[in-house]
This record gives structure tokens, C-alpha cells and sequence, in this order.
């Protein structure tokens, strides 16, 4: 089973396109797990996130990662927790 991993994401779209921002946590086995999770999610939802795919990829690469252990491998990968503004 491939290991998957706590992702710390700061996102913060600058003044003047926005002053959105905040901290995404996010369960996944790669960067690109983490970003198709996030796109779909706010995509789904109609959310201002949604607009900012080049940011949001970038956040992900920047991200701290933890690997879990193994009595998380069952964890589905997910969005954990987020605060955004």
C-alpha cells in the first residue's frame, strides 16, 4: 500500500485580486492526489477556491507533509479540516 500524507497547506491570495486565504489540511498519497481532491471539492461547491487552481497547485507543491504511519492506512485521502477567510 503506498503511503499517504498529511499535507499543511498556507494559501493566501494577495490584495488586490483578493484577500482570501487561510490553512487547508488535506489526506493524500501525492501532490497530485492533494490537488485533484481540492479541485474537485470546490469545484463541486461553487466556492471562491475554485478560481484559483495555479495557486492552489502551488500551495500544494510548498506544502509541509507528514507521512502517517501505518495505523492510518485506511484513512480515505480528504480534506482534513480548513480555515479560510
Amino acid at each position: 500500500m503506498k503511503p499517504k500524507y498529511l499535507y499543511l497547506i498556507a494559501l493566501w491570495i494577495p490584495f488586490p485580486e483578493s484577500e482570501y486565504g487561510g490553512l487547508l489540511n488535506a489526506i493524500a498519497e501525492s501532490d497530485e492526489d492533494c490537488i485533484k481532491i481540492l479541485e474537485l471539492e470546490y469545484e463541486s461547491e461553487g466556492s471562491w477556491k475554485g478560481g484559483y487552481a495555479k495557486e492552489l497547485k502551488k500551495a500544494v507543491k510548498e506544502a509541509k507533509k507528514f507521512e502517517l504511519s501505518d495505523a492510518h492506512e485506511h484513512e480515505e485521502q480528504r480534506i482534513v479540516m480548513e480555515f479560510t477567510t
